[in-house]
């Protein structure tokens, strides 16, 4: 939407609002007490959730964690079912398989709990990353707009229409709908943005926001200010981020690259030279192991600190 229909009063499109999945509702009427109990156990729970975006209040986030927790022990009961079953007993089956399928369970509930507990940061992070991108170009828009005499409020409501500035325009139009839907003034809608924040940077500048139109200061000023200050931030991010893979690619040619040659050629003279002596072993190690560890363990590496 342009700035020119924000200016009009025309809505931007709403907030898609994703609720709970059937799962979770069961998850709330059979676990909902748990997970109520429990919850003095996660006091910063609700601020994590409202971080990553995620719909659920804590209890029934809590229930659900439990829920699949359930479900996850369920399903690693089910290979020692069907082995028993096959085998003909726990005697005909023996130890050597029992103690590991046994232990199945336990350790899936325990990864799928860890998991569940982890979830709401790992999607504030990827939230706050998207954010950060695309907060420099969001404040240009909306310095744009405000020089052209749009009011505060249509400036946000416009920027949440525009869905190329990612999760910066999503927090936009909730503080479009606060002011819109909840008839909250624009002030206390711009704090309750502030806290709700997984960026630190959009914190700020939410926060300076406040203070210049309480104060009566220049908007467009204070806009133009922060999105210069926000890309050179970006740039020097982004500077940092080559020297990182300079290193990195150096790295990799040493570690994947050469030294798995270098291991190889290794392990071929010592098949010739060596009567007796079968590598077969150490390559198959080589190969289907090591290299795969650590080809991914280098992907993960890239995947963690590339700046979106």
């Amino acid at each position: 939407m342009s700035g020119t229909a924000a200016a009009e009063g025309e809505a931007p499109p709403p907030v898609a609002t994703i609720g709970p999945t059937a799962f979770e509702r069961l998850c709330g009427r059979w676990f909902g007490s748990a997970g109520a109990r429990n919850l003095a156990n996660h006091p910063l729970l609700g601020i994590r959730l409202a971080q990553a975006r995620n719909p659920l209040v804590p209890s029934v986030y809590l229930a659900s964690v439990y829920g699949q927790v359930g479900v996850a022990v369920l399903v690693g009961l089910l290979p020692l079912v069907i082995a028993l079953v096959l085998a003909g007993g726990p005697v005909a089956l023996g130890v050597r398989w029992i103690v590991p399928l046994t232990g199945l369970p336990g350790l899936l509930a325990t990864a799928t709990y860890a998991w569940g507990m982890l979830r709401p940061d790992l999607e504030a992070k990827a939230r706050r990353r998207d954010v950060e991108s695309h907060l420099p170009y969001a404040l240009n828009f909306m310095a744009a707009l405000a020089s052209a005499g749009v009011v505060p409020v249509e400036v946000f409501g416009a920027l949440g229409s525009q869905r190329v500035y990612g999760e910066m325009a999503a927090e936009a139009n909730l503080i479009y709908r606060d002011t819109k839907l909840f008839s909250r003034d624009l002030v206390t809608a711009l704090q309750a943005a502030a806290r709700r924040s997984p960026s630190q940077q959009l914190e700020e500048f939410l926060q300076g926001a406040v203070s210049t139109i309480t104060s009566g200061g220049d908007l467009k000023t204070y806009l133009l200010a922060k999105a210069e200050q926000f890309a050179q931030e970006n740039r020097r991010e982004q500077k940092a981020f080559l020297e990182s893979l300079g290193v990195m690619a150096e790295s990799y040619v040493v570690v994947a690259a050469a030294a798995p040659l270098f291991l190889l050629v290794i392990l071929s003279v010592m098949m010739l030279v060596s009567e007796g002596l079968d590598p077969t072993f150490m390559l198959n190690i080589l190969v289907l192991v090591a290299l795969p560890v650590i080809h991914s363990m280098f992907a993960y590496i890239l995947r963690t600190m590339r700046p979106d």
